[in-house]
């Protein structure tokens, strides 16, 4: 239905921690914000649809548990460019994914991109992209699209953050 991220660690104490992230289409991502190696569910769906060439509208839904804390604080907090307590000098010199996108411009240039192996993930993106293009011009339903009631009740996903023996 989509791709997923799965970033693996060996730590210390000789456990491995899996990040993971997903991201259904239509543009539907699932994200876990921790820097810490712990085990937590996704406490946050972020969807994105487009409106034209250039814009596009987007909504997150974030939860903390009812015993957490009251306040988000580290990756859970917002980008540098949402936030208050930062300057665009600071924004500037520690950029988060807002100013990457943001700094592209309207429609970004491709041909002045120097994709390499890190890239991976955009490539994969961008070809189930052209593919759900592909499927819309063809009449069909692009990947992610699911018509019967009954399997679009639930879609389970696996994104989280888990620390496991291995």
């Amino acid at each position: 239905m989509g791709m997923r991220f799965v970033l693996t660690r060996k730590l210390p104490n000789g456990k491995w921690w899996e990040l993971i992230w997903e991201m259904l289409m239509p543009l539907n991502v699932h994200l876990v914000y921790t820097d810490e190696p712990k085990t937590a569910r996704v406490h946050a769906v972020t969807y994105c649809v487009p409106i034209d060439d250039t814009h596009q509208l987007g909504a997150s839904i974030r939860w903390l548990p009812e015993h957490g804390q009251d306040q988000l604080s580290g990756r859970e907090q917002l980008a540098p460019g949402g936030r208050r307590d930062v300057s665009y000098e600071y924004t500037q010199r520690h950029p988060d994914d807002k100013e990457a996108v943001e700094g592209q411009g309207s429609i970004a240039l491709h041909g002045l991109e120097h994709l390499v192996t890190s890239d991976k993930g955009v490539i994969m993106f961008r070809r189930i992209l052209r593919e759900a293009i592909e499927a819309a011009r063809a009449g069909t339903d692009p990947r992610g699209i699911i018509r019967d009631p009954v399997k679009a009740a639930l879609v389970r996903t696996s994104a989280g953050s888990i620390v496991r023996d291995r």
